[in-house]
């Protein structure tokens, strides 16, 4: 016989599943420590900003050699301006980080909406729905994403010039579009997943009761189908950020994504792929920032593979 109390809640048993989870704890830890340095390294060092988005040479560095390797000063060493790559790397997953929460976010709204809408109607709509996603499954996502934001960098000059918008309001759109494209192009698989999981919903006695005493559609989407959904999503929520925080990575380090000053994993990852060369390799350029990147996608994705298991209606414990 099982020893896990019978008067837990659904939930209480995917949280004891997932705490005997090593490598999901793991991985929360790690993700813990992550978002724990980015976000208080700006006030252990209060000129950290101003660090990583000025022009500032570390006092070490000389004309001719700004390059300075990772010593007691500068833990991470300092980058071709002299400015301290471990406040550059902590500034660069700090937005990683952001644009990844954001653009799940847009994914999730987009995604859930679909899915739930699909998978609750049925019929002619759940078939015409659902076939646009095989479309757009077939087309090439992270293509779509730079035709998207290259075509955004033609156009916002246009504007300025004109007086449509203000010049100062070019960064913040291209920055917001950068959001919109990446929650645009992850949004598939969730709408899939919370389609299937409604249609094995929607014909439960619960729902068929509240259909029964006049309950609207939306309050039953609202008030039962969603909630019961909330443990899936929530899985693949986690999943679909390390997955943006990788096509954004791979945008940026295109030149298409985070724009200088700011950087992001992907513009450092650049930037120290463009100093390798056969007189000298700088190595803590390319080390450093593509090693948080691994840290921080392993992390979140034992966290993701963990609430998957937890929230398992067939896992056990």
């Amino acid at each position: 016989m099982s020893d896990v109390p019978t008067n837990l809640s659904p939930n209480q048993r995917a949280l004891r599943r997932f705490l005997k989870n090593r490598l999901a704890v793991l991985g929360l830890l790690m993700t813990a420590c992550v978002v724990g340095a980015v976000f208080l390294w700006p006030l252990v060092v209060p000129d950290a900003h101003s660090e990583m988005q000025g022009w500032v040479h570390h006092p070490d560095a000389h004309s001719d050699e700004q390059f300075a390797a990772p010593t007691g000063g500068n833990l991470m060493g300092t980058d071709i301006h002299g400015r301290d790559l471990l406040s550059r790397v902590l500034s660069g997953t700090r937005i990683s980080l952001i644009v990844g929460a954001i653009g799940a976010l847009v994914s999730l709204v987009i995604g859930v909406s679909w899915g739930a809408i699909a998978g609750f109607k049925g019929g002619r709509t759940d078939a015409v729905m659902m076939r646009t996603v095989d479309v757009l499954y077939t087309l090439p996502s992270i293509i779509f994403v730079i035709v998207f934001m290259t075509t955004l960098d033609g156009f916002l000059p246009r504007f300025v010039k004109s007086g449509t918008i203000n010049a100062e309001w070019v960064p913040f759109l291209k920055f917001a579009a950068l959001f919109v494209g990446l929650g645009g192009i992850s949004w598939l698989t969730m709408a899939r997943i919370v389609r299937g999981h409604v249609l094995s919903l929607r014909s439960r006695p619960f729902i068929e009761a509240s259909r029964a005493l006049g309950i609207s559609n939306l309050r039953i989407l609202k008030r039962h189908i969603l909630p019961n959904s909330l443990g899936l999503i929530i899985v693949y929520l986690t999943l679909t950020i390390p997955a943006i925080i990788l096509y954004e990575s791979f945008l940026s380090y295109l030149g298409l994504g985070i724009q200088p000053p700011q950087a992001s994993l992907g513009t450092l990852i650049a930037d120290g792929a463009m100093q390798i060369n056969s007189i000298r390799i700088y190595w803590w350029l390319l080390t450093f920032p593509a090693g948080m990147l691994v840290t921080t996608l392993l992390a979140l994705n034992f966290v993701g593979d963990g609430l998957r298991d937890a929230f398992d209606p067939k896992a056990e414990g």
